[in-house]
């Protein structure tokens, strides 16, 4: 089970590296896009409203 079990998180260790690096090298190519004021905007808006209708669940759900 051992040997198995070493495979399977080596596996797993290396997707993630390989999902890291993907992701790294996406947003280097968007890192100009990214810093537009416009979509800096859009982007704090939109995670400012995610924050705070999680909030809003969290309060109504701890009503009940």
């Amino acid at each position: 089970a051992t040997p198995s079990s070493m495979l399977l998180a080596a596996i797993h260790a290396t997707q993630g590296i390989i999902w890291f690096l993907i992701l790294t090298l996406a947003t280097r190519s968007l890192s100009t896009w990214l810093q537009r004021p416009k979509v800096r905007k859009a982007l704090d808006r939109t995670t400012g409203a995610v924050l705070a209708s999680f909030g809003l669940k969290l309060i109504l759900d701890t009503r009940r």
